[in-house]
């Protein structure tokens, strides 16, 4: 049994069938729109009867409803089958139980159970409308007052539409068969036109597929054949002329392409040897970057040793333990203890600063008291306030938490550092920190002076490593080498926080840091 390929069929053939299907088609599609037409007008109008015989039942049984007169709404109920167009009606009461149904009019219908679709009628302020195959139900809840009493539903026949569709789809076939008769004549005349001078071009085809490239056609049906047939014929003179070159130029690209094919291997190679270099590079960067954080650990640990005994010795001395001194070993000693203690915290920053670049310092988060960090603050910054001559003030607002969550050692760290700067950078005035709620989400911590203020154009470079307001050597005070504030910030990135920065020349500058309010643990604030 031979089967029928399309694509090697006659073009008559072709012709003839797709006209054909296109006119079949149409008259498929046109029937069908206007079924769909049909179907939609009369769903419409189905529903806007429904709407209408539900506003009028509604009036009808609202006050049998209410009193639950079962004798009454069954009469009513019975009413309705005898309208050809409603199929059957129910009835429900406040909890979405049958109370009359057209089906059941013999005996009373009480429903112990409420109804899925009277549940779902209460349920709603609106009309439901539930299609199904011969019918379409429309339903709605009934209100007296501002309280839903029961609910209503009726079956609409859709009979109607299903006759009037059955008529039209046979009308519909009658008209695709006149059709699809009209349209195979129509088109078997037409490809008649057309095949003809195609099979004499196919002939010339063929010959000239058998290397006769000097045969022309001749062909007289129509401009538009004629034409081809000339751009035939000029194609088998190009034809041709491009045998005739077309081996000249196969040798000249042979020839480039072996030319590239030695440049790209070269190309490769060296990409490669780049690649081995890359790779090598990122390997001594990374064991420079390990060897710098491991110096400046052990550095670290080794300064500050003898500086942490520094640091206690010249606090034994400050203190009159061995004796009384005079007034300039007091000064002698004291310069002694700042120093150390500067020293100290350089060292504990670069250590930081390294952690940081290896990506290993890590935060340790618990829950603490606000007023541990304010006697943190007045123990170790208030008295070099005073002794500078400067007010120092710490205000907590009210709506503040007094337990917070967060790393106590580092958030010490962060505030310490900016009321140090504060004081170290104000000669006369005050250095005031207030605690407050930035938002329900976020807690802030505020540092103020009264200080010289920062310039507007080194704002945007102050919290960057090694960078300062006077980089010179000739500064009038020692103000570090710029570590401090490229760690504060970086330390409340890590907190998931945020810095700013308001400073005028001549008014002071004022350092925020807002932080998320992290609930505490429970049973800790008791």
């Amino acid at each position: 049994m031979m089967r029928f390929d399309w694509r090697r069929s006659p073009l008559a053939v072709k012709l003839i069938s797709t006209f054909t299907i296109t006119v079949v088609l149409a008259v498929i599609g046109v029937t069908v729109l206007s079924i769909r037409r049909e179907q939609l007008s009369f769903e419409t109008e189905l529903r806007q009867q429904g709407s209408l015989v539900l506003e009028a039942m509604s009036e009808i049984i609202v006050d049998a409803l209410y009193n639950l007169d079962a004798d009454f709404l069954e009469e009513v109920v019975e009413q309705l089958s005898d309208s050809e167009l409603i199929i059957s009606g129910h009835v429900f009461d406040a909890n979405g139980r049958l109370i009359a149904d057209t089906e059941t009019v013999a005996e009373l219908v009480f429903g112990l159970d409420a109804d899925p679709f009277g549940a779902r009628l209460l349920a709603s302020d609106e009309i439901i409308v539930e299609p199904q195959t011969d019918r379409l139900v429309v339903g709605q809840s009934i209100i007296l007052g501002r309280q839903k009493i029961g609910a209503l539903s009726i079956a609409l026949s859709r009979e109607p539409l299903i006759v009037k569709t059955i008529a039209m789809r046979d009308q519909g076939i009658l008209v695709a068969v006149a059709a699809t008769a009209t349209g195979m004549l129509l088109a078997w005349l037409f490809s008649r036109t057309i095949t003809k001078p195609i099979e004499e071009l196919t002939l010339a085809a063929q010959r000239i597929r058998g290397g006769d490239l000097s045969y022309t056609i001749e062909l007289h049906a129509g401009v538009e054949l004629e034409t081809l047939a000339e751009a035939f014929n000029d194609m088998t003179t190009k034809l041709r002329e491009t045998i005739d070159s077309l081996e000249q130029r196969v040798t000249e690209r042979t020839l480039q392409l072996s030319k590239t094919n030695e440049q790209l291997q070269v190309e490769i190679a060296d990409r490669a040897n780049a690649q081995k270099d890359l790779a090598l590079a990122h390997e001594q960067t990374k064991e420079a970057l390990r060897l710098k954080t491991q110096i400046l650990a052990n550095v670290s640990h080794d300064a500050r040793t003898p500086l942490s005994a520094i640091v206690g010795y010249s606090e034994i001395l400050a203190e009159h333990v061995d004796g009384n001194l005079n007034e300039q070993q007091q000064n002698a000693v004291t310069r002694i203890a700042v120093n150390a203690d500067q020293l100290l915290r350089f060292i504990n920053n670069l250590l930081d600063t390294a952690q940081m670049e290896a990506n290993k310092l890590q935060l340790s988060p618990t829950d603490f008291a606000l007023t541990d960090l304010v006697d943190v603050l007045e123990s170790n910054v208030s008295v070099s306030a005073r002794a500078k001559g400067l007010d120092f003030a710490i205000t907590i607002d009210q709506d503040v938490p007094l337990i917070l969550n967060g790393d106590f050692a580092r958030l010490e760290q962060i505030i310490l550092n900016l009321v140090t700067n504060a004081i170290k950078f104000t000669e006369r005035g005050k250095v005031a920190v207030r605690v407050y709620l930035h938002d329900a989400e976020h807690w802030a911590a505020a540092v103020s002076d009264t200080g010289s203020g920062i310039p507007l154009e080194a704002q945007a470079y102050i919290f960057e490593a090694f960078w300062q307001v006077d980089g010179s050597a000739s500064r009038s005070q020692n103000r570090g080498v710029g570590l401090g504030l490229s760690i504060v910030r970086q330390l409340v990135i890590m907190m998931g926080g945020q810095m700013h920065l308001d400073s005028e020349l001549g008014r002071g500058s004022t350092f925020t840091l807002v932080l998320p309010l992290v609930p505490f643990a429970e049973g800790v604030q008791g």
